[in-house]
């Protein structure tokens, strides 16, 4: 719980300035002009839970990209195999 805690909080201040808008409470939501990115610790699980969402195809890669770069590397590398 304080990993996905302190990754949350990271995010936060990453995309303070970057994001159209940077949500937190439980997890994150950080807004874009083409869509946005949610992150949240899993109720039940010592998990993450992220979940994306763009306009286009083009638009949620960027996003998932954008924000995996941010995240730790083991991380990281799960989201890239998303795109």
């Amino acid at each position: 719980p304080e990993d996905a805690d302190r990754i949350c909080q990271s995010l936060v201040i990453t995309f303070t300035d970057e994001a159209d808008g940077v949500y937190s409470g439980d997890g994150v939501r950080l807004e874009f002009e083409n869509g946005w990115a949610l992150i949240r610790p899993a109720l039940d699980d010592p998990i993450l839970t992220l979940r994306f969402q763009g306009r286009t195809a083009e638009d949620l890669a960027d996003i998932v990209e954008l924000v995996g770069e941010q995240l730790p590397a083991e991380m990281a590398a799960a989201v890239r195999t998303l795109v």
